[in-house]
């Protein structure tokens, strides 16, 4: 079976290194891309089954793409996380209207972030993620 493919969109490189190296070691084939450099062409050809867009202070950015990853052919069902340390209240109900899956406002705790993903996954995809609370 494929490794689950999973795009990290963040405007904060250490915060997204964190995340990449914890989906690694879980045993997804995951990326980083920086915000200002993501396009839809860009998620279409990598074809992730997950997105996670790393809250920065382009907040209005990262609303943008949102919408755009709804409003596209290939991707409007393509499940979306998003995750800030800093997100406020507004800036949570925003992603969600915009279209995200699931918005977390947390400090990063490697395995509570891990079963989050694998939740999201399992339920858009109905296949057991790999990790170990995908076991």
């Amino acid at each position: 079976m494929d490794r689950q493919k999973v795009l990290i969109i963040s405007a904060d490189g250490f915060q997204a290194k964190f995340i990449l190296d914890c989906l690694v070691e879980a045993g997804y084939e995951a990326w980083v891309v920086e915000l200002e450099d993501i396009t839809i062409a860009m998620i279409q050809k990598v074809n992730p089954d997950l997105v996670i867009l790393n809250w920065g202070l382009q907040s209005e950015r990262g609303l943008q793409l949102i919408r755009s990853i709804r409003e596209a052919d290939q991707a409007e069902s393509l499940p979306i996380l998003v995750s800030g340390v800093e997100m406020q209240e507004q800036e949570i109900l925003s992603s969600l209207e915009a279209g995200a899956d699931i918005s977390l406002r947390e400090s990063f705790h490697p395995r509570v972030f891990l079963a989050r993903v694998n939740s999201i996954l399992k339920r858009a995809h109905h296949v057991q993620p790999p990790g170990p609370a995908g076991r």
